[in-house]
């Protein structure tokens, strides 16, 4: 046995040993003379916050639980602690941890945590109504605004934008905030919900920084994920477990990044977020929710027909003995019921 000390950036590492590389030995067998290993190197300290992958639904005037679950996505457990802001609430809403909620939980790696929270709206809640479509029908609301060039990279505009339903005194509005920030990078799109065993593509343009260089870390931006396949093209390269984009400091750039989805990508939002090292207002930065998938499947194994199509023949006034398999090929817990007609 040997050991080797390194020192490791975040992301994926491959170390790869081959023995007798040149060929001093007489062997039977000679494939079985290297062997690979994969070291994928975290935050030791890093976690999330995930809230339900669907969206709660609340009558006015009424409370409901909501879950939100907590994972240590670092490389060391650790006691954390959860807050919350409710500052921002409308007028009557209220948000508090359920009775008997750790919210100063022990996070494992890997580990979910929930913890439940009551969420109170008053009778007076307007609610979110949503617009009637015909099958096939889509709508899209876009927020343009002309940015002048020398506009402070990093500076935040805000915009209301004002959606009303019906007419009259049936009329109900609802004024929705759209935060717009000057950046020298662009995402397009910047969220999708997907489901799983899909391949999805991000459009990626900018600016050049003064240094010629942008390195954006997978690990950092939480991109790792078992059996997850990214690729770019363009202008954009992968370099180890960083994207990255190199050219004349001031110049455009344009490229595309690729993910392969497992067909067991688990339903889960991700949010993928990190900076370009000595180069502020290149960030990376876009969201993606996979979908939770349910499946079932159910097979006879004994009795069989001698012959594909024939009937089973069973004996009445005896008791007959069925043998089912049962299986959740889905990502979501499956509860089986068995109902005899």
């Amino acid at each position: 046995t040997f050991s080797v000390d390194i020192v490791a950036q975040l992301g994926i590492h491959t170390f790869e040993l081959i023995i007798d590389i040149n060929s001093n030995l007489s062997e039977s067998r000679k494939d079985n003379n290297n062997a690979t290993i994969e070291l994928v190197v975290v935050e030791p300290y890093a976690a999330q916050i995930d809230i339900p992958n669907s969206i709660p639904r609340i009558n006015p005037g009424t409370s409901e639980i909501v879950t939100i679950s907590m994972l240590s996505t670092g490389s060391r457990t650790e006691d954390w602690t959860l807050t919350w802001d409710d500052s921002n609430l409308p007028d009557g809403w209220s948000i508090n941890p359920d009775i008997n909620q750790n919210l100063n939980p022990t996070l494992v790696p890997g580990i979910g945590n929930d913890v439940d929270f009551v969420v109170s709206i008053p009778q007076s809640a307007l609610g979110d109504d949503s617009l009637n479509l015909a099958p096939g029908e889509q709508k899209e609301l876009f927020v343009h605004l002309n940015t002048p060039q020398n506009i402070q990279l990093s500076s935040v505009t805000t915009s209301t934008m004002t959606m009303c339903i019906g007419s009259g005194a049936e009329t109900l509005c609802e004024d929705l905030f759209v935060n717009l920030t000057a950046s020298s990078v662009t995402i397009q799109p910047t969220h999708q919900r997907t489901l799983p065993n899909q391949t999805l593509e991000w459009q990626v343009d900018g600016t050049i920084p003064n240094d010629g260089r942008i390195s954006w870390n997978t690990a950092s931006a939480n991109m790792i994920h078992t059996n997850w396949i990214w690729s770019t093209d363009g202008d954009l390269t992968i370099n180890g477990s960083n994207i990255e984009v190199n050219g004349v400091a001031d110049e455009p750039f344009s490229g595309n990044i690729y993910l392969q989805l497992p067909v067991n990508a688990l339903p889960q939002r991700h949010y993928f977020q990190t900076d370009s090292l000595n180069d502020p207002n290149h960030n990376l930065d876009f969201t993606m929710q996979v979908l939770q998938v349910f499946r079932s499947d159910a097979t006879i194994l004994q009795p069989i027909p001698d012959k594909t199509g024939e009937a089973v023949a069973l004996f009445v006034e005896v008791t007959n003995q069925i043998l089912l398999r049962l299986e959740n090929p889905g990502m979501g817990k499956m509860n089986f019921c068995y109902l005899q007609k």
